[in-house]
């Protein structure tokens, strides 16, 4: 739909391996939730937690993110949307949240959907909501090469260990 943007997702450390690599993806922002949280309750540490939280949305900022899309509808992920500091940011209608809370930090928001649906269809419909019009893309999920050659050799290893039933007479 915008062949000249620049594409940012936001993830938190789990999803970090997932989605290093990928070719849609411009930017990778951790956002290292647990740590944070972990670290506000400590005395020692408090500060410190305050001053990467400051620079993660400092980075987000200076991104100067036009649109931003909150497709986890969160609280978490509305924090992340507020701090931005995008012009636009586009959720799902409140009825469509499982939580509360994540749709009000977005200023654009989907209409209702259907009630029962997949998430894929669920994320579909948001996206049309901005103009898209195509079917859903195929996913694209990168391995580096040094994960398919591990991949290839353990297959090749397992092979090894496998052998033909013998017969018994």
């Amino acid at each position: 739909q915008f062949p000249a943007s620049r594409f940012s997702w936001c993830v938190e450390p789990l999803g970090c391996s997932v989605l290093e690599g990928h070719p849609h993806i411009d930017d990778l922002i951790v956002f290292v939730r647990k740590r944070w949280r972990r670290n506000l309750l400590s005395p020692t540490r408090f500060w410190g937690s305050v001053r990467d939280f400051s620079g993660l949305v400092a980075r987000m900022r200076r991104s100067k993110f036009d649109l931003v899309i909150d497709f986890q509808i969160n609280f978490r992920s509305g924090l992340a949307v507020a701090c931005s500091g995008a012009r636009w940011r586009v959720s799902f209608h409140p009825q469509d949240c499982r939580e509360f809370g994540g749709w009000l930090f977005a200023n654009l928001r989907a209409p209702p959907g259907p009630l029962s649906r997949p998430r894929v269809l669920k994320n579909l419909h948001l996206v049309r909501y901005l103009g898209w019009t195509g079917d859903v893309p195929e996913a694209v999920v990168p391995v580096p090469e040094e994960q398919r050659e591990w991949a290839r050799r353990f297959v090749d290893l397992s092979l090894i260990h496998i052998s033909e039933p013998t017969r018994r007479t």
